[in-house]
């Protein structure tokens, strides 16, 4: 039997945590993920190359009082599927 490769999963960078602005009352949160190309596959385990993509999530919210957030999101923003 010939060995297989290692299944390695692709690389991907997350910036995450963005606090794009933070005062007393509200917050707007930004987060980036980026991951490459998976192209180095196993085909004798049924592997398929999956291409590479980006992921943008937004969040924002306001603390009207003590103890109490009210948030919204809008995740995978570019998301064209």
């Amino acid at each position: 039997m010939n060995s297989n490769p290692p299944i390695k999963p692709p690389y991907n960078v997350l910036f995450k945590g963005f606090e794009v602005v933070e005062k007393e009352k509200f917050w707007i949160n930004a987060e980036y993920s980026l991951t490459a190309e998976l192209d180095n596959i196993a085909y004798s385990f049924g592997d398929q190359v999956t291409a590479g993509y980006e992921i943008i999530d937004l969040r924002l919210g306001v603390i009207p009082m003590k103890n109490l957030t009210l948030s919204v999101a809008a995740l995978n923003v570019f998301d064209t599927t």
